[in-house]
């Protein structure tokens, strides 16, 4: 007996050829005298591919009625018209760059979109580029963050954590990474202020008034603490006066000394304004960190699973608690929690959630708590901004979509960093070199970042499948990956998500 399933199932020329082939035998039709000129064959064969062509057309109208069966346009539409949700559309990555300058060359002021970073190798359509979106001058012997916008949209250009990249507009004496970060902390005010960007979770950043006179300025770092002090210095009538260019200069050559551990602390101090500010005492200040280079990571158009998904939670929303006008429900859902979060924020054409966790019963610590519900964020590329953490969490509010009682957090899932090292070795017969085999296994963990099922919050991380991402990632050119890094699963905590790091893999030609 027919069922839904047969309404959907597209029908393939083939299988037509085959059954009118069957009704030929039957009929006693000797068809397999014809020749390819044969009217009739000529006209079967058209039938063939016309039955095909209107039993595809039939299916995906069919397949558009139900949620389990649409997709591509058929989804889209109905969605609109049954959740009144749209497809999100695409965005475009961007991130903090790392450009380094050597010390013997000079500063080189670079105005807004001069610069360009990408895959290494020569630029191709397969190349993933990205193009300077601020203002800059990069400075001898210092490190520089630098915003970038990839060119095209779509996931793809999530890099990873150490992938390899290098600059396509010529600079000398630089050279171009993308390493673990977080969002820049401004310390100060006006001509005053600094930006300053961790080097890793867990720093913080006094700056101290000695209360002395003469004190000289000095900058030093507690490993133990993750703490960088930096001492101001002053004059004979113990007033401070470090200018904010000093104080950064002074941040950039200790970090450049790596006995001092500074660099363990900071990547990279640089001017909020034009530096000619004073700077004054700061109370011990946290810096942000995400544990990725990407600021807002970049997405193709909502995919079908993301936005069934959406559809899916949309009805619960409903039941109280969905900011419908229906009263608040004594205990509101886990799928109807998931929708408010994945819906984008005021002022967002995207939401920077690619997949939510939500935890009952405990707090952001991971304490037991009766009354507390989690719901832990992450997107494509790993862990959120706390900027838009904010404006996610905002869309739980105004009105309420939690259950009275209840004290919800949300919060930005924890980079946990995936190291994967190993040696890659290529085929020489294959002629890719070593750029283009880099360049193809930092997409295929872009694709691996991107997909929900293999890269989970709090979930495991299959060793073996990491290593048949690498292999897989060009199996013309990959003969082989002998893998240091991971060597086993890993379980992840309740908040954690993985961000791999490709910057100890090498790579040599076989023999």
């Amino acid at each position: 007996m027919a069922d839904l399933r047969d309404l959907v199932r597209s029908i393939s020329e083939a299988d037509y050829w085959t059954q009118l082939r069957t009704a030929f035998d039957e009929a006693g039709t000797q068809w397999r005298a014809w020749s390819e000129r044969n009217p009739f064959l000529i006209v079967s064969r058209f039938v063939t591919k016309a039955a095909a062509a209107a039993r595809e057309e039939v299916a995906a109208i069919a397949a558009s009625g139900f949620l389990q069966y649409a997709q591509g346009l058929g989804l889209t539409l109905f969605a609109r018209s049954q959740y009144q949700l749209d497809r999100q559309p695409a965005t475009f990555a961007t991130g903090r760059v790392i450009l380094h300058m050597s010390p013997v060359v000079a500063a080189a002021p670079i105005a807004a979109g001069a610069a360009q970073v990408g895959t290494p190798g020569p630029i191709t359509a397969q190349s993933r580029l990205f193009v300077s979106t601020e203002a800059f001058t990069l400075l001898p012997g210092e490190a520089n963050i630098v915003t970038f916008t990839a060119t095209e949209a779509g996931d793809l250009h999530n890099l990873p954590v150490g992938a390899s990249v290098d600059l396509k507009t010529s600079i000398p004496g630089v050279t171009a990474s993308v390493a673990a970060s977080g969002p820049p902390k401004v310390l100060g005010l006006g001509n005053a202020a600094l930006r300053l960007f961790a080097a890793q979770a867990g720093v913080t950043v006094v700056f101290v008034d000695p209360g002395a006179a003469n004190q000289a300025l000095s900058v030093t770092a507690s490993v133990p603490l993750k703490r960088v002090t930096v001492s101001l210095a002053t004059n004979g009538a113990s007033a401070l006066i470090s200018t904010a260019a000093q104080v950064r200069k002074e941040i950039a050559d200790r970090i450049n000394v790596p006995a001092s551990n500074v660099g363990a602390m900071l990547l990279a101090a640089q001017l909020a304004g034009d530096g000619t500010g004073i700077v004054q005492a700061q109370t011990l200040t946290a810096l942000d960190w995400t544990g990725t280079w990407i600021e807002q990571p970049g997405y193709t158009d909502q995919r079908d699973p993301s936005l069934k998904q959406d559809c899916a939670n949309r009805f619960p929303t409903l039941a109280g608690g969905g900011g419908d006008g229906a009263p608040v429900s004594t205990a509101q859902t886990d799928d109807a929690l998931t929708f408010w979060a994945k819906r984008p924020p005021a002022g967002y054409v995207r939401t920077p959630v690619e997949q939510v966790r939500i935890y009952a019963a405990i707090d952001d610590l991971g304490a037991v708590d009766g009354a507390a519900v989690l719901a832990v964020l992450a997107g494509a590329a790993g862990p959120l901004s706390p900027a838009d953490v904010t404006a996610v969490a905002a869309n739980f509010e105004s009105p309420r979509k939690y259950s009275y009682g209840v004290t919800l957090r949300t919060i930005s899932a924890v980079a946990y960093a995936l190291a994967i090292t190993g040696t890659v070795t290529i085929r020489r017969r294959s002629g890719r070199t070593i750029p283009e085999v880099q360049a193809a296994i930092a997409e295929a963990f872009a694709q691996w970042q991107a997909d929900t099922l293999e890269c989970q919050i709090g979930g495991l991380i299959d060793h073996t499948k990491i290593s048949a991402v690498v292999i897989n990632a060009d199996r013309a050119a990959i003969q082989s990956f002998v893998a240091t890094a991971p060597t086993s699963p890993i379980a992840l905590n309740f908040k954690e998500i993985a961000v791999p790091n490709l910057a100890g893999l090498t790579y040599v030609f076989d023999a």
